[in-house]
């Protein structure tokens, strides 16, 4: 007599132990995930050695993001005083 053969799901997407998919990634640059309570994740297709992004979902990520764009315009507007 054989062992019954539990049934094999086939996940739609891979989902990591943080509950990130490749569904989280924007345009394939931005990664947004609300369920994600990382702020910096790792770059997309690369190990963590590579590099991190922001997580634009979250309210460090979003403040990242503003504060370098503000700082830019910042050393824009006083280098063409």
């Amino acid at each position: 007599m054989t062992p019954a053969r539990a049934p094999v799901i086939q996940p739609r997407q891979a989902v990591q132990k943080n509950g990130a998919t490749s569904d989280n990634w924007f345009l394939d640059i931005f990664y947004v995930s609300r369920r994600d309570s990382r702020s910096f994740v790792p770059k997309r297709g690369c190990d963590e050695m590579a590099g991190a992004t922001v997580n634009f979902a979250r309210p460090a990520g979003l403040l990242l993001f503003v504060g370098i764009f503000a700082f830019l315009g910042l050393m824009y507007w006083l280098t063409r005083r």
